[in-house]
């Protein structure tokens, strides 16, 4: 006896159709994040009153176009629709008023918020959507449990009307619900079988949708139906299998087709996290795009000679079987060994380690059906392994971004037996907690692996590395000494643990110092990033580091230790952010301008040390030896001073050289000079031709004025020891009148010379203009008047 009625089934299949130009207008109308309606002029009033607004006038004049937000629910609903229509499913629900029946009972109906079919894999979806408008967390005990009740009527219900081949998907899908993995929930939907789709699966598959196109299908079946059979036959291949580095491969030719079906891509995001570690970045849409037209170039054989890699994951239900054949006669010793390889068809059962490109890229063409490609595939490979392989083939390649090797750090490093390795991976766990955790103020805000946001990764993990609040360590230990703020505890013998308690350490500090700033500084947490001094890359580096600069100072003064709790240190540490954030808010408009301005490394101890003199000038005891020395470099009477030494140096190492060449090589002198002479002379007529464009036609030039600091270090080296040939008892040589000691004497060349180098670098700072916004520091100011003392007594 049928489980529907006749009248039963109609009513569901009217709601659905398979006709792409009504498919198109319904897709048309739900992509746009508003209603829309079109009303007679009379009638603007009753509906302006409802919320909804003109945005265009029909012809004639008579009518007007109005529309109206749609509600988040409505949205989030629609969206689903729009991911499975972008996903290429063409047969799908009309509207919101599709009720499927699960019971005999008429009443026995529930509606569906989307449906999607797919023949080609015999598969139909039933969406669930819940959405809440803000962020939230909520129990679904009871819809869920509703929703297992009514899987069998369900079935029942699609079997009748598509086939007993087709095969049921449930999906729940919600949109500002937080739900973890080890909440009730999410274990009762991962027993019943019932796919979840939270705002980060959403995300990746819209993403996956955007990159793949083509192949966008086959990576979504990958996701929700991981390990479950496509079909009971396998795939039997002739394959040749050996050992390599304690593992076991195969090696054989396949058609891409087949690949596509069972293989899966790892790719380094939230929505993948329950696999971690995971290492893949994005697929390039223009290169696969390119790869397909590689392929289908007319009247060309092209072809990719070298192998995909790729791991195949064994289950209970799914392994992969090797018949082996008669040993190969021409290598008797071989332990190579020829066979039959039985491949389950089965989702995702093949990781991509390396060759993502080339698979996909056959989607979009029909040789994905005719060609065959150059396979290795390992089996059981953990997926560490495969991220150090993937890591190992690919660490030259550009295509890994800067974000994702750092994000990759946690699950390369975090046991490794290298002390300054392990640091490494905390510092990129704390920041990759930091955008994930659902607890995080920061959550979804920081780029992470492949998921792109308007923070980026590097300047927390730069930041992290020099804040103090990590212990500063080499290959084989920990430097106490630079250690005694840090938030790790060195005397723990047990790593991984000191490890966890020092991620949650730091990661509760740095989210409540930004809570802080949400809460009571909101007009800077929310700013646009532009104009930001917090919420922005360069201030990310900024306030991290000031984090790490208090809680050093705090150490210093015994306020706070490793046993503090974070409500305590956040407590020592408030008044202090507080005065920081008042000050950017007085901040004077040339001086944020200024900041706004800087770029690279310039901005990061420019922004920083500006934060540190905010605080310092409400609570003059915090002041370290490195903000002293940055505000010498701003005191105009110390750059003065510099540039004064600068210019006595410099005329006197040009009086005494040429006076020395003089007195060695007569009326010569200039020749002897060489190389210098010539690119000295290049300059001066580089300058001659320019000033001659510009009208200036009466300036002297003399070649000596052309004269660079690393000229005269090649002239003195070259002349170090020589005498006149007929000897003056006043003559000193170039050696007696050129030796500096720094500090480490004066017995070698090397040593003697080493303040041209150093005095280099001080007269950039204080001749060009572009460095302006760089000055020196009282010690280096004295290390100028020292040289200048040795120079000239």
């Amino acid at each position: 006896m049928p489980f529907l009625t006749n009248l039963q089934e109609k009513n569901v299949v009217d709601k659905l159709t398979d006709d792409e130009s009504a498919l198109k207008k319904i897709f048309n109308r739900k992509k746009l994040t508003y209603h829309t309606k079109s009303v007679a002029v009379e009638s603007y009033d009753e509906y302006s009153k409802k919320g909804w607004e003109v945005f265009s006038e029909s012809p004639g004049g008579l009518r007007i176009n109005m529309r109206k937000p749609k509600k988040h629910s409505i949205q989030f609903e629609d969206d689903m629709w729009c991911m499975f229509y972008n996903l290429g499913y063409r047969h799908l629900n009309i509207d919101e008023f599709l009720h499927l029946p699960h019971g005999k009972e008429p009443k026995n109906t529930k509606q569906i918020d989307v449906v999607a079919i797919c023949p080609t894999n015999k598969i139909v979806f039933l969406t669930e959507c819940k959405s809440s408008a803000k962020t939230n967390k909520k129990s679904f005990k009871d819809e869920i449990e509703l929703l297992v009740s009514m899987k069998n009527g369900y079935t029942k219900s699609i079997h009748q009307i598509f086939g007993q081949e087709y095969k049921v998907k449930l999906i729940f899908a919600t949109n500002n619900y937080r739900m973890e993995a080890s909440d009730d929930d999410y274990k009762r939907l991962e027993s019943a079988d019932i796919f979840y789709i939270n705002n980060n699966g959403f995300d990746y598959i819209k993403n996956i949708i955007k990159h793949y196109k083509h192949a966008a299908p086959y990576q979504f079946l990958g996701i929700v139906f991981r390990g479950q059979k496509i079909r009971d036959e396998p795939i039997l291949i002739p394959a040749l299998k050996g050992k390599m580095g304690g593992m076991e491969y195969y090696m054989f030719s396949i058609e891409p087709a087949f690949l596509l079906q069972i293989g899966f891509v790892l790719h380094r995001v939230k929505a993948n996290e329950v696999d971690y570690p995971t290492y893949q970045r994005m697929l390039v849409p223009n290169r696969l795009k390119n790869i397909a037209a590689y392929l289908n170039e007319p009247d060309v054989k092209n072809f990719f000679p070298n192998s995909v890699i790729i791991n195949f994951n064994v289950t209970k239900r799914v392994k992969i079987g090797f018949e082996a054949g008669h040993p190969a006669r021409a290598m008797p010793r071989t332990k190579s060994k020829f066979g039959i390889l039985k491949i389950p068809m089965a989702y995702a059962i093949a990781n991509i380690i390396d060759g993502q490109h080339r698979i996909y890229g056959y989607s979009a063409t029909e040789l994905a059906e005719t060609d065959t490609i150059p396979v290795v595939a390992f089996k059981e490979m953990k997926t560490d392994a495969q991220l150090k392989m993937f890591m190992d083939i690919n660490q030259n390649q550009k295509a890994v971004s800067a974000d994702l090797k750092l994000a990759l750090k946690v699950d390369l490093d975090w046991s490794s037996k290298r002390v300054d390795s392990r640091m490494g991976a905390l510092k990129a766990a704390i920041v990759t907690s930091l955008g994930d955790s659902s607890s995080s103020i920061l959550k979804d805000r920081i780029s992470i692996g492949e998921d792109k946001a308007d923070l980026k990764f590097k300047p927390f993990y730069t930041a992290l590395g020099r804040s103090l609040m990590i212990p500063i360590a080499t290959a084989t230990r920990f430097d106490r000494e630079k250690s005694n703020s840090s938030l790790y505890d060195i005397a723990n013998q047990d790593e991984s643990n000191a490890m966890y308690e020092s991620l949650k350490k730091i990661k509760d500090l740095i989210n409540s110092c930004y809570e802080f700033v949400a809460e009571y500084f909101s007009d800077i947490y929310n700013q646009d990033s532009t104009e930001n001094l917090i919420i922005s890359n360069r201030g990310t580096y900024a306030f991290i580091m000031i984090i790490g600069s208090l809680n050093d100072f705090l150490t210093e003064k015994g306020d706070v230790s490793l046993e503090t709790s974070n409500k305590e240190r956040f407590s020592s540490m408030e008044k202090y952010l507080i005065a920081l954030c008042e000050g950017i808010n007085s901040l004077n408009a040339e001086i944020k301008k200024n900041l706004l301005k800087q770029l690279g490394q310039a901005a990061e101890s420019m922004w920083f040390f500006t934060f540190q003199n905010i605080i310092h000038n409400r609570f003059d005891d915090y002041e370290t030896n490195e903000l002293k020395e940055w505000l010498q470099t701003k005191n105009k009477e110390i750059q003065e001073r510099a540039k004064d030494l600068v210019f006595k140096i410099e005329r006197h190492v040009k009086t005494v050289t040429i006076s020395g060449l003089q007195s060695l090589y007569g009326d010569e002198w200039e020749i002897e000079c060489g190389k210098v002479y010539l690119e000295c002379m290049e300059r001066m007529n580089q300058e001659k031709v320019g000033d001659h464009k510009n009208g200036i036609h009466d300036r002297e030039y003399t070649w000596t004025d052309y004269f660079q600091i690393l000229d005269y270090k090649k002239i003195i080296k070259q002349n170090w020891g020589k005498k006149p040939a007929e000897e003056a008892d006043d003559y000193e040589t170039f050696q007696q009148n050129f030796s500096v000691d720094l500090g480490e004497g004066v017995r070698t060349q090397t040593l003697s010379l080493a303040w041209i180098e150093k005095f280099n670098s001080y007269r950039k700072i204080t001749a060009h203009e572009g460095t302006k916004e760089v000055g020196l520091n009282l010690k280096e100011v004295d290390l100028l008047e020292d040289i200048c003392k040795q120079l000239t007594s």
